[in-house]
């Protein structure tokens, strides 16, 4: 979703303003998944919470489709309050549903591999990559094809979409539960390659931010030698630059999230699967609640005094490669913690044997 573009058009929200409330948002969304873990592990189980909160998910994609559709809300964008109410509680209707539904699928979908069966062992072992891969191609599309939409045709349109996808998700999944299996599978031996991927993927989000900084300090410089750092415009500069970013980040998501998914599900307790399946994602939780947090305090501590900021409207005046420079620091500390805490792990392993 076109998140903080979508704060800052349609609600008139500055860019901090905006990327604080997103951060917000995405953590509510990584910290649903805790609440489907209680529930679909004690009460329900996987098949019955997702198919319970799916609908809420459905909700909250059509009330954002009204809030950007109807001209009743359109109109009082400006000051505020009705549009602003609905349009949050859309979002927050939607990242709970979708929350909740995320790690129910994704150790369902891991229950229907026998795993006394050695062909379907086999395959059990290709699916969490398959799975990933095939959330990336979904994020991959929401990010060119929806934002497009949005940006040209109406936000409108880019809420609808997903909105009728889901609802056929649903109808699907309803209209398949014959064919479903229900039962438990065991766990797999313990593989020590998960810590290797995930601090590979540790390592590239940091070399991520690191050249987020060097980029950005490079924007700047070439906006200060166009003339145009007091001016909110587009600087001289290709776009293109940022593939190496996202191409750093989606690499790192492949080593870290593939790694932690599999082992949190194959060396869960048979009563906890999808709670372990959410420790995984109460991680990403507390990273967006702490990117909210360090943009809170970033923006309070830089715009005293009357200066602009590190994160201004106009980005050209700011500091944003300051701000980069912090989640690289922040990112190569979690490195280090996570190098300790593993060759702790290790060392309390061998102890043991």
């Amino acid at each position: 979703m076109n998140l903080v573009t979508y704060l800052t058009t349609m609600l008139h929200e500055s860019k901090i303003a905006a990327a604080r409330n997103a951060s917000m948002w995405a953590g509510a969304y990584f910290l649903a998944p805790l609440l489907a873990a209680f529930v679909a592990d004690t009460y329900w189980g996987r098949y019955r919470t997702t198919v319970a909160f799916l609908p809420v998910y459905i909700v909250g994609m059509i009330v954002l489709t009204g809030s950007a559709s109807l001209p009743s809300f359109l109109e009082s964008s400006h000051h505020g309050d009705v549009h602003r109410t609905v349009v949050y509680i859309g979002l927050y209707l939607a990242a709970l549903g979708s929350g909740i539904v995320k790690p129910c699928t994704l150790t369902f979908g891991a229950d229907q591999f026998d795993i006394n069966d050695t062909v379907e062992r086999v395959k059990k072992g290709s699916f969490f990559s398959w799975y990933y891969f095939t959330v990336r191609i979904s994020a991959l599309l929401s990010g060119t094809v929806l934002v497009w939409l949005q940006d040209n045709v109406g936000w409108g349109v880019g809420f609808a979409i997903p909105t009728v996808i889901m609802l056929f998700s649903l109808i699907v999944s309803v209209a398949s539960t014959s064919l479903y299996r229900f039962k438990e599978i065991g766990a797999s031996p313990l593989r020590s390659l998960f810590q290797q991927r995930l601090g590979i993927g540790l390592a590239l989000s940091m070399l991520g931010m690191v050249y987020l900084a060097l980029l950005e300090n490079r924007r700047l410089a070439v906006a200060a030698g166009s003339g145009l750092t007091s001016q909110n415009v587009p600087v001289p500069i290709s776009i293109l630059w940022q593939v190496p970013a996202y191409f750093l980040q989606g690499v790192a998501e492949v080593f870290a999230v593939i790694g932690v998914t599999e082992y949190f599900y194959d060396h869960g307790p048979e009563s906890m699967k999808s709670l372990c399946a959410a420790f995984g994602l109460l991680a990403i939780s507390s990273g967006s609640y702490l990117s909210a947090l360090v943009l809170g305090v970033v923006s309070i501590a830089t715009t005293r005094g009357g200066s602009p900021g590190w994160i201004p409207d106009n980005l050209n005046e700011g500091h944003l490669d300051y701000f980069f420079g912090i989640m690289a620091a922040l990112s190569l500390l979690n490195l280090l913690q996570f190098v300790y805490y593993s060759m702790s792990s290790r060392e309390t392993a061998t102890c043991l044997a």
